[in-house]
């Protein structure tokens, strides 16, 4: 990306940064020309700084309430995704064949694989090979399923549906967020800059120098916000994996004491970043 993540995922660094970057152009404006501003250049300096305000606000604000909205998408799949997954074993244990209790242990491997392997790589722009293995040998499982009965051909539907719904939510995790925010950082800088550069007009004093040390780090905070919210999986808005946690100790007791696995001593994957 345009600015490292290390850096990104540290508030304090980040606005600081912001601070001492706002007062470049403002002390090279005020040596190149504030000194010599009449009142004339001075209402002009701070009508435009009033407009390009406006506009640096609205884009901050539109690309904010974006990604807030992409963020809460994602934690409802996660959610949804898990739930559908808990109906999935539960009907698993209700068709009763060997091969369907097969799958329900399957599935219980896949949650596993979600929380250990997947969740650390989706901190990473990826996914797990071993858990969408494993999402597919399932699906391939529910479509090889032999139905002897009516109710046995009723659950595989529901089992087909429940597959299909949550093939839907783990595209959704895996391929929503992360989108580049390069030109939408360097617009945004850009902005900035020039916004701090139209304040030239104003002596070098303690009360200014406060003033765009108020404003910047404003306008830091609130980038650092957006790009903090274009990562998922990383810092303090992170999507949460306790839905899965939750299914996996919820499916664990249902598998039944044959099933050979590391079950059970998962890392809590909310903790990574």
């Amino acid at each position: 990306m345009f600015l490292g993540i290390n850096f990104i995922v540290s508030l304090p660094l980040f606005v600081i940064g912001i601070v001492l970057l706002g007062f470049i152009p403002y002390l090279l404006g005020y040596r190149l020309f504030g000194r010599t501003a009449d009142g004339k250049a001075k209402a002009l300096a701070t009508l435009l700084f009033r407009s390009l305000g406006i506009l640096l606000g609205l884009i901050l604000s539109m690309n904010f309430a974006n990604l807030s909205v992409e963020t809460v998408k994602i934690q409802n799949s996660v959610e949804l995704e898990a739930k559908e997954i808990a109906e999935l074993g539960s009907d698993f244990n209700r068709f009763g064949s060997r091969e369907a209790i097969k799958l329900q242990s399957d599935l219980l491997e896949y949650v596993e694989a979600v929380i250990n392997d997947e969740w650390p790589r989706l901190a990473k722009g990826s996914f797990s090979p071993k858990a969408q293995k494993l999402f597919i040998k399932i699906e391939d499982g529910i479509l090889n399923l032999n139905p002897v009965s009516q109710y046995q051909q009723d659950l595989k539907e529901r089992l087909l549906k429940d597959i299909d719904e949550i093939s839907d939510h783990r595209s959704t995790r895996i391929f929503s967020g992360n989108v580049s925010l390069t030109w939408f950082i360097i617009v945004v800088l850009i902005g900035f800059l020039m916004s701090c550069f139209l304040l030239c007009v104003n002596p070098v004093k303690l009360s200014t120098m406060i003033f765009i040390s108020c404003y910047s780090a404003f306008i830091g905070i609130v980038l650092y916000s957006i790009v903090a919210l274009n990562q998922p999986y990383h810092g303090l808005t992170k999507v949460s994996v306790k839905p899965f946690q939750m299914i996996y100790q919820t499916l664990k007791p249902e598998v039944g004491p044959g099933r050979n696995t590391n079950s059970g001593d998962f890392h809590n994957g909310d903790d990574r970043g």
